[in-house]
């Protein structure tokens, strides 16, 4: 594979498999950008989300294989959010910062079933299921604001930025996002 080539995901996670050397570095070269955003977002802190991309670029390389993801993008978003959402935790057990980063999360609490009430995997999965089906049921906009709000931990404004729209109308369209999710677990009986 010649390095100006375009290497796409099945390449990446054949160059794991195969244990090449360059697997992380191209990874890097891919998405490091996107790893660095994402643990930004909720970190705030340029040496600690370095360290993200560094804990996650490792991470890869200790589990794949076995792992053979579906969406490699989504894979590497999903490790960079739990190593940023742990060095977070870590930060404020230390109380050098509060946990106010993660408020995004806290937005949603309301829509969700709380974990006491979502018992068993079968449970899990279903909740897993409704959201999946409820995010590819909404618009392009409406997807890219609750991605962004949800999973990328963006904030308001960057979003709005983003959409070339104001905060204002932003934060309308995420309580509109939250009713709509909220009746969408209530008619699949996960209140």
């Amino acid at each position: 594979m010649k390095k100006n080539e375009e290497t796409t995901d099945d390449k990446l996670i054949a160059l794991f498999f195969d244990r090449a050397e360059d697997a992380v570095e191209r990874t890097e070269q891919k998405y490091g950008r996107n790893i660095y955003s994402i643990a930004h977002n909720l970190l705030n802190d340029e040496e600690d989300s370095k360290e993200c991309v560094n804990d996650t670029l490792y991470i890869l390389w200790t589990h794949l294989p076995p792992d053979k993801p579906n969406c490699f993008k989504s894979y590497i978003a999903a490790i960079v959010r739990h190593a940023a959402l742990e060095r977070l935790k870590s930060r404020s057990r230390e109380k050098r910062v509060p946990l106010g980063n993660i408020t995004n999360l806290d937005e949603l609490a309301e829509c969700l079933p709380s974990s006491d009430s979502v018992e068993s995997a079968q449970e899990q999965a279903e909740l897993k299921r409704l959201l999946d089906r409820f995010v590819k049921g909404l618009s392009k906009r409406k997807r890219y604001i609750f991605i962004s709000r949800y999973y990328l931990f963006d904030s308001i404004e960057r979003i709005a930025h983003a959409l070339h729209t104001s905060p204002s109308t932003v934060s309308r369209d995420i309580a509109a996002i939250k009713k709509e999710l909220k009746k969408e677990l209530i008619e699949g009986g996960l209140e």
